[in-house]
């Protein structure tokens, strides 16, 4: 795979208020429980993790590894694995590293997601982490924001 093909993520994290309850529990806002456990580094050194969503009555499972090339830009692979990989995979547990469990509720907002993390130890603040695909075709120079008038916030999204 070259080098302009590897899947880059570039993610920016804000620390908001906590959306209004209503929005939130609106019926076109998806909610994931996800609990994401590190894993230690490979031999390639890139950072490691699985992680368990579950929405309604479904479950899934992920592995991931991300590779750093700058300090907001990673180089990020991402799959889904079975219920008996992860659970073998927990093995390999980074035990300096808590599990991190959070709920992520995926706004719609003019056609695009806004994901929202809520941790349980904060009661008034979370943190928008990222916006589907689409929302990040914004130019650089003129980042893409959310209204905060609506929603309490600003988020400047740089392209992939």
């Amino acid at each position: 795979m070259s080098e302009a093909s590897l899947p880059l993520e570039i993610e920016r994290k804000f620390l908001i208020a906590l959306p209004d309850a209503a929005l939130l529990g609106e019926k076109s806002v998806k909610r994931l429980a996800i609990a994401q456990v590190y894993l230690r580094a490979g031999t390639s050194g890139a950072g490691r993790r699985i992680r368990c969503t579950r929405c309604g009555d479904e479950t899934r499972y992920y592995y991931t590894e991300k590779t750093r090339v700058t300090a907001v830009t990673r180089i990020e692979r991402e799959h889904e694995i079975t219920a008996a990989e992860f659970e073998a995979l927990l093995s390999e547990r980074d035990e300096a590293l808590r599990t991190i469990e959070k709920t992520r509720y995926l706004v719609p907002f003019e056609g695009h997601t806004l994901e929202i993390d809520v941790f349980p130890f904060w009661r008034d603040r979370a943190t928008p982490t990222a916006l589907s695909p689409a929302a990040c075709r914004t130019r650089y120079s003129d980042p893409y924001c959310f209204s905060p008038a609506e929603y309490g916030i600003v988020i400047g999204i740089n392209p992939p």
